[in-house]
């Protein structure tokens, strides 16, 4: 049995089901380009594909609809696929465990997917129901939107016909957005050469924290995990000498980092224990409001014949240490470790002392989070930058940034910046995906359509507004720069993470909405 199949809209939430059954991470298309040509296919629509598996379809205009202006459906079929660190699930081979909470729907330690997969069902539920009055409509179902926007950039739009364009990839309802920040992303490898290390191996971790979307929440000024990582390596680098064996966090370049950890090699693990701790004492205080479940903490390896910590927990045995900020009270439970069958240490391959400085350096200087407002719109983010992964292998250490701005010049000035300090770092630096902003135009005969059935549904208008965040819009109206753009969607939250939800009540209101839009004959 179907676990959504008593929610309303019925059809909308039979499909986006059906989408959450596959996985579909950025990347990881294939099987749900498949279901949808399938769809096509099954219903004798026009359709195609392309090699990276972009899909288009076209259902003909209701009879009496065939000289109303055609409407193209446009939404990504890729999601960001993040889990809980104690999730086992393979996102790349499973679908998602949906679930129900109240008004939302959610999947149980993954992210959900909403965005986008509530566009791709919204589209799928009006090709598939005849009885629905409408216009000529096209679905345009694109890949890899997450991770650079590389389906629409490839896309042909030759044969497509409609020239009003609206995408369902937005998270407020009764908002329609008509404008959005343009982005690039900057990648840096930092060459190491690792040499054999004799000490404890141990791990220092950062996790707890919320995450999120790297545009539409970045000016929350959460907690970036990697670099309040960098800010624990150096407190511990400040009383005693470290190598890095290794170093990861982050899931994609626009999701805020929700964990960051590396292992490295000591002498002394009651100085980095004490030392990790003094910096946990002052994140607290910092994020207590913004982030009130950051964790610090620091593990050795036992497994290897490496020293343990024995707390007094579970009857005074435990392997692992931590350093905790309840939600409740905000303070520390660092809990009180005392040294146990101290054995032979090992030897790893890391980097020395000083290549570890030099790294702790870099991330100490890296910037992250809003760098200027929107002058003319009051609250609104002008530009921005998130380091969204950290990783490395015996030769690098590799570096991703999302960089975002309504000003082309300014987020190429921000992408130079971030460039020139990993150069001065000697980095090899890579700049790419970099896709425009979507202008605000003042004639757009859609958006007038749509805030006039909004205002006969609702009583009152609907907000217009321009959103941080980036929206394939910007590269669409780049090969067809005719096309009349709107942006919107059903009311989500904490997208990007394993937070996530879909409101449903909000979800049928916006079936609502678009049910009118199409039935407009202006």
């Amino acid at each position: 049995m179907a676990v959504w199949e008593n929610l309303e809209p019925q059809p909308v939430f039979h499909f986006f089901e059906e989408i959450c059954s596959m996985p579909h991470g950025s990347g990881n298309t294939a099987q749900i380009s498949a279901y949808l040509q399938k769809f096509a296919a099954d219903r004798e629509l026009w359709f195609r594909t392309d090699e990276l598996g972009n899909v288009v379809m076209r259902k003909p205009a209701s009879p009496g609809y065939e000289q109303v202006p055609g409407l193209i459906i446009q939404g990504h079929m890729d999601m960001v696929a993040v889990k809980t660190a104690d999730c086992d699930k393979n996102m790349a081979l499973e679908g998602l465990d949906v679930a129900v909470d109240g008004d939302y729907v959610y999947a149980r330690n993954t992210s959900l997917g909403g965005d986008d997969g509530i566009a791709v069902a919204y589209g799928l539920a009006m090709m598939d129901d005849d009885s629905i009055a409408h216009p000529e409509l096209e679905l345009i179902v694109t890949v890899d939107e997450e991770t650079g926007m590389y389906g629409v950039a490839a896309l042909d739009m030759s044969d497509i016909r409609g020239r009003r364009f609206l995408n369902i990839d937005s998270e407020e309802e009764g908002s329609f957005l008509a404008g959005c920040a343009g982005g690039k992303r900057v990648k840096a490898d930092l060459d190491r050469t690792l040499r054999e290390t004799a000490g404890y191996r141990m791990r220092v971790t950062v996790d707890g924290l919320q995450g999120g979307h790297s545009g539409a929440e970045i000016h929350k000024e959460r907690g970036n995990g990697i670099l309040l990582l960098g800010r624990v390596l150096a407190g511990i680098a400040g009383q005693t000498e470290i190598g890095l064996i290794n170093i990861l966090g982050g899931t994609a370049e626009n999701v805020i980092p929700s964990s960051a950890s590396a292992e490295i090699v000591s002498q002394d693990p009651d100085c980095v224990r004490q030392a990790a701790e003094a910096v946990f004492e002052e994140l607290k205080q910092e994020y207590e409001l913004r982030d009130p479940g950051l964790r610090v903490t620091t593990e050795i390896d036992a497994s290897m014949g490496r020293e343990t910590w024995d707390s007094a927990a579970q009857t005074g045995n435990s392997n692992v240490q931590t350093m905790d900020m309840t939600e409740q009270t905000g303070t520390s439970t660092a809990q009180t470790a005392e040294k146990t069958a101290l054995k032979e240490k090992g030897v790893y391959l890391a980097d020395s002392p000083q290549a570890t400085a030099h790294l702790i350096r870099l991330l100490t200087a890296l910037p992250t989070g809003v760098q200027a407002m929107s002058p003319g719109v009051p609250g609104m983010v002008e530009t921005s930058l998130n380091l969204g992964m950290i990783s490395s292998d015996e030769s690098a250490i590799t570096f991703q940034y999302s960089i975002r701005s309504s000003l082309e010049s300014a987020k190429n000035a921000l992408s130079d910046k971030v460039s020139a300090i990993f150069s001065l770092a000697g980095a090899r630096v890579e700049a790419g995906s970099d896709y425009p902003g979507w202008a605000y135009r003042v004639h757009s005969p859609l958006r007038d359509k749509m805030v006039r059935v909004y205002e006969s549904m609702y009583g009152q208008p609907p907000q217009v507004t321009t959103i941080h965040a980036g929206l394939e819009c910007g590269l669409f109206l780049g090969k067809r720069p005719d096309l009349d753009c709107v942006s919107m969607g059903p009311d989500m939250l904490d997208i990007h993470s394993v937070n996530e939800k879909l409101s449903i009540s909000s979800t049928k209101r916006v079936w609502e909405f678009l049910l009118e839009l199409l039935k407009d004959k202006s």
